[in-house]
């Protein structure tokens, strides 16, 4: 593969930096959304889809692949190390770590050995179709690393590269134009899903509209992880978990979602809940989920606790006023 004199300088001229990861500002598994993520996932098990496991295998795929001839990685270890855009790889790994290490303490080189190199994501972009481009795919994948990499290794370990191929292949995951995009559970599960809850057919949907039809949705087990259940002085509860997903995967209009918002925004939300750094977190949401359900997910703890905080509350009104009664009555017969 060629590659033009002034993207092989683009390419040479910059080194990688650490920098803030906006998504994780968002909040996309904390707050309220959590619960309807969770009502989410056992209508995607009722058709044997589970997006985490779904991550880890297209990620798993993209480590095995081996770059095209001639593909250099511009962030190879020598150069990170030293900071030198023509340093030659003549020291064991341990050396460039340990020069790293110097510069910046909080370099893990377990996550580097894991995580994905530019060169192989140039042969991504080429075997799964994530990209349409013929050339300066090198150039290409460089730039998806630089925008994802928030480590700053110059890599992208399971959580940068699972955030990475879902903004890298939103516009060609409906049309079936990319492979290993989360492609088959979108058409079989959140696009139908969306249809479903679309009736006026405008391509958006309201917050109310996603809280009426959902409650049709047909799930794994419907006695499980049910925010429909709870209900507080007759009123529904857990409305708040949809306006919270909506609130946070909005884009274009407040209040309303998109086909794709839709799409993206219960991907991120599965993105945020399980993609570590090294891999899935399952068993630290496994603990998490234990927290926000009893009863292996039958009881909602926070709707218990209400209810029995009221009871509490009606049980020491009811002893006031008959508190209150007895000392009537007592007056009374003084008198």
């Amino acid at each position: 593969m060629q590659i033009r004199n002034n993207s092989r300088q683009h390419i040479c001229r910059f080194f990688p930096k650490k920098k803030k990861n906006f998504f994780e500002k968002i909040g996309f598994n904390e707050g309220p959304i959590t619960y309807l993520i969770d009502y989410m996932e056992e209508a995607f098990e009722k058709y044997n889809k589970n997006i985490a496991k779904e991550f880890k295998q297209i990620f798993d795929d993209a480590k095995q692949v081996t770059p095209g001839n001639g593909l250099k990685d511009p962030y190879y270890l020598a150069k990170i190390a030293t900071q030198n855009g023509t340093a030659l790889q003549d020291l064991k790994p341990e050396e460039y770590y340990r020069l790293i290490k110097a510069k910046v303490p909080t370099f893990n080189e377990t996550i580097y050995e894991a995580s994905v190199t530019v060169p192989q994501m140039a042969e991504v972009f080429k075997i799964n179709k994530w990209s349409l481009s013929t050339e300066n795919l090198i150039l290409e994948a460089k730039t998806l690393v630089d925008t994802y990499d928030f480590n700053g290794d110059g890599r992208l370990n399971f959580r940068e590269f699972i955030l990475a191929m879902i903004f890298k292949t939103q516009d060609y995951v409906r049309a079936k134009i990319c492979s290993k995009c989360l492609e088959n559970i979108n058409e079989e599960v959140i696009e139908p899903i969306f249809t479903f809850i679309d009736c006026e057919k405008r391509e958006m949907v309201s917050a109310e509209e996603i809280w009426k039809t959902l409650k049709y949705l047909i799930r794994r087990n419907e006695n499980t992880y049910n925010i429909f259940t709870c209900k507080i002085s007759n009123e529904v509860y857990r409305t708040s978990s949809i306006n919270d997903f909506v609130l946070k995967a909005h884009k274009s209009s407040l209040g309303y979602l998109t086909r794709k918002e839709f799409r993206i925004g219960l991907f991120l939300a599965n993105w945020d809940r399980y993609a570590g750094e090294l891999g899935l977190k399952e068993e630290v949401e496994k603990k998490r989920k234990i927290e926000r359900w009893g009863e292996a997910g039958k009881d909602d703890n926070v709707c218990g606790k209400i209810h029995k905080h009221i009871n509490v509350i009606k049980q020491e009104i009811l002893e006031n006023k008959a508190e209150q009664l007895k000392r009537e009555a007592h007056t009374t017969q003084i008198q």
